[in-house]
């Protein structure tokens, strides 16, 4: 019986342990149920601008800010009924100075070209992005950043009609989520779209030197209110036909330096706004090998593993230098680096940074390091 439950336990562990790998095939959507609200059209190529606007500034305290800009073109195609595919065009990446106007960011041309180079599908399905089909592995930045683009894009009403409380999953995590209609007109409907960022799961990464499995307990709080964080987004259709705008503001404020609105502040502002279509698509249903959803990525903040090589070395030495004659005040927190550093190497590294200390090519000067 325990060795069973070992070999259950070990394929659950394996099956929420990231993307989901699939038997090859050319099929994103595992089911395609039939439209009623939205018509995109497959064959037809949907063009949007978007843009998002990235703010840092000190509210209250001065009226100067730091800010980022990211500017695409999003083909949206439809490949088949429920089969979509993103693509980008013509990426920009700019950035204010302290003085004079916004310039271009370094290495843009390498941001461009990761970004246009390759198509993201995704199943559609009446409005919501089911999950995204992963042919070629691409680098978890850019999957997020096009994670945004799709969040921005999806509804998850039944009816943009009515008002209606759902839970919802996107890059900002699987969130109480509440839509609201604005304006029901003849030829267009907008709606509200509220994320109670409070009760947010799978929203953070948590890094430390302790082994650590994540759950998830029936709370109305499911993350820690440091951060004052609000998320409205305004959707508007075309009725019967295909969303013409999006418009996402979200804000943080980090609360121990806050007072009401003033204080430490990002604002983030998301646009997608509809330009023209096209009676043809470029994408082709070539096979996927796996499946994911639009949460964030949270390895894409993670040092590679050559990275975590060198900050093990770096901190070794460190502690090396300061633990020649005596523990320092700085130790505990030298070494909490490293363990997080060493989390992050395989057997082979791990092995090479032992034979180094015995060597006393890392730690010449301390006899105590082994």
């Amino acid at each position: 019986m325990e060795p069973r439950l070992l070999a259950l336990l070990a394929l659950a562990s394996a099956a929420i342990a990231g993307p989901i790998t699939v038997r090859e095939t050319s099929s994103c959507a595992t089911e395609c149920r039939i439209s009623n609200q939205f018509r995109y059209i497959p064959g037809n190529t949907y063009l949007y601008d978007y843009r998002v606007d990235i703010s840092t500034s000190m509210s209250g305290v001065s009226e100067d800010s730091a800010t980022l800009t990211l500017t695409t073109m999003a083909e949206l195609e439809v490949l088949a009924p429920c089969e979509m595919a993103l693509n980008l065009r013509n990426t920009r990446l700019v950035h204010s100075q302290a003085r004079g106007g916004p310039k271009v960011a370094d290495r843009e041309d390498y941001f461009r070209r990761s970004l246009d180079s390759s198509t993201l599908r995704f199943s559609y399905q009446d409005g919501v992005v089911e999950h995204i089909c992963i042919g070629n592995r691409e680098e978890p930045w850019v999957m997020n950043i096009k994670k945004g683009i799709l969040s921005a894009f999806q509804n998850s009403m039944d009816n943009v009609k009515e008002s209606q409380n759902v839970t919802e999953t996107d890059v900002t995590g699987t969130c109480e989520t509440q839509y609201k209609p604005l304006i029901s007109g003849y030829y267009s409907d907008s709606v509200r779209k509220i994320k109670d960022i409070l009760t947010c799961t799978d929203r953070h990464d948590y890094r430390t030197i302790v082994q650590m499995v994540p759950y998830h307990v029936p709370s109305e709080l499911q993350s820690i209110p440091v951060m004052k964080t609000t998320h409205e987004c305004e959707q508007v259709f075309r009725r019967g036909d295909v969303m013409t705008s999006a418009t996402c503001t979200e804000t943080h404020v980090y609360r121990p330096f806050s007072n009401q609105q003033s204080g430490a502040t990002t604002s983030v502002k998301q646009s997608l706004t509809y330009k023209n279509y096209k009676t043809h698509v470029s994408s082709r249903q070539d096979m996927i090998y796996s499946k994911d959803s639009l949460l964030f990525d949270h390895s894409a903040t993670r040092p590679s593993a050559e990275q975590a090589r060198r900050q093990a070395e770096e901190k070794l030495k460190e502690i090396c230098e300061s633990t020649a004659y005596d523990v320092r005040p700085e130790s505990p927190r030298l070494f909490s680096d490293l363990v997080t550093a060493l989390k992050a190497l395989d057997i082979q590294t791990l092995e090479r940074i032992l034979n180094q200390l015995k060597s006393k090519r890392l730690c010449p000067g301390n006899e105590k390091a082994l």
